[in-house]
């Protein structure tokens, strides 16, 4: 196989998982709408361990690594996009909870890393809204209050603009 012939068909793989990815996201708005209806979370971590276990068990030995952090990427989006779409309408901010609006460098990788420091932190958010505007990716997030999780934030990302709201009733 010449290097054109292997990347022509790389190409066409490309264009399949472009395909793939995007019917698997036109899913996730119906899990998500299954979630609504039920009162689910929008993090199931059983569910997701699942997933990468079935990944890892369908590749060779040498791919395993490379396979789970594809998939674990793929349902980071599919989670940011959950949060997206159970996001209520502006509304009174629950006893309790924190808005966080910060501004992140619109590098690809920016929402990836949120939802997983989010992960990573334990914070499940009751509501999650990003937009790409500016040449940054402007992130709002509603979730319990916690000083840590903030302060952890401010750490991961120290040059982002960070605004808190809290309504502590």
């Amino acid at each position: 196989m010449t290097l054109a012939q292997a990347r022509a068909a790389i190409d066409q793989i490309d264009r399949e998982l472009a395909d793939l990815i995007s019917r698997r996201m036109d899913l996730t708005d119906e899990v998500a709408e299954q979630k609504r209806q039920q009162g689910l979370p929008v993090l199931q971590a059983s569910r997701e361990q699942q997933v990468l276990d079935g990944v890892r068990q369908q590749v060779p030995p040498a791919r395993r690594d490379a396979a789970a952090i594809l998939f674990a990427c793929l349902m980071d989006l599919s989670r940011a996009q959950q949060y997206q779409r159970l996001s209520p309408p502006a509304a009174p901010l629950p006893d309790g909870e924190t808005v966080c609006r910060l501004t992140l460098p619109d590098d690809p990788d920016a929402l990836r890393r949120l939802a997983s420091f989010l992960s990573l932190a334990g914070v499940c958010p009751s509501a999650l809204q990003a937009v790409r505007r500016d040449g940054a990716l402007h992130v709002t997030l509603q979730a319990a209050q916690q000083d840590e999780w903030i302060r952890l934030l401010s750490a991961e990302w120290p040059t982002t603009d960070i605004q808190v709201k809290e309504n502590v009733k």
